[in-house]
């Protein structure tokens, strides 16, 4: 009888250790820079675009109530008998700053907060009256505490004109002395002059 020999070993496939390699240190540091590259990226249009929106709300603010007071109360009056246009603005603020402003309290309760606020600065837009006797009476509108030449400067852009206004002046002014700057170059030179501090963009309306 044949008896067949059997190999002592069968051919066999080579086996491949497949090792799993994990990120280097440089390859994390890059996927981070990028990261926080795209997010300043975003958050400096957002601030950007966030501005933007700033400065024309408290330019579409002071337009209407420059364009409102000067309807209700007709510029230039007789000022030894009235309007209060402060007043006028300080018992129903919505009237004559629209929607924007805050108004009293629907139980008739008084109203933290009443009023028109700048969106630059978070404060509260005034509105006065330069009374000039019987030679006729102007009001004003100023927002308080900008500090940034910049603001001021991107808010009065085109010059009190722009408004609607005769001119503009600051708390650091003495009283009576008006500007009227017609082109930017102007304006930020007078803006440069005026911020920082209290920092009072006052822009008047009818002849002071």
């Amino acid at each position: 009888m044949t008896t067949l020999a059997l190999p002592l070993t069968f051919p066999t496939r080579p086996l491949t250790k497949t090792r799993r390699r994990g990120f280097g240190l440089l390859e994390v540091i890059l996927v981070f820079a990028i990261v926080i590259g795209a997010a300043a990226i975003v958050f400096t249009v957002f601030q950007s675009a966030q501005h933007r929106s700033d400065v024309e709300h408290d330019r579409t603010l002071v337009r209407t109530l420059g364009a409102n007071i000067g309807t209700v109360f007709h510029v230039p009056w007789d000022s030894s008998s009235g309007p209060g246009v402060m007043m006028a603005y300080i018992t129903a603020p919505t009237v004559v700053g629209g929607p924007s402003c805050t108004g009293p309290d629907l139980d008739g309760s008084p109203s933290e907060g009443q009023g028109c606020y700048s969106a630059l600065t978070g404060m509260s837009i005034h509105v006065g009256e330069l009374d000039q006797g019987t030679t006729g009476t102007a009001y004003d509108v100023q927002i308080q505490g900008v500090q940034s030449a910049s603001d001021c400067a991107d808010f009065l852009v085109g010059g009190p004109g722009a408004f609607g206004a005769q001119g503009v002046s600051s708390d650091t002014d003495p009283l009576g002395v008006w500007a009227n700057p017609t082109n930017q170059g102007d304006v930020l030179t007078w803006c440069e002059a005026h911020t920082g501090g209290n920092g009072v963009i006052q822009l008047w309306w009818g002849h002071p």
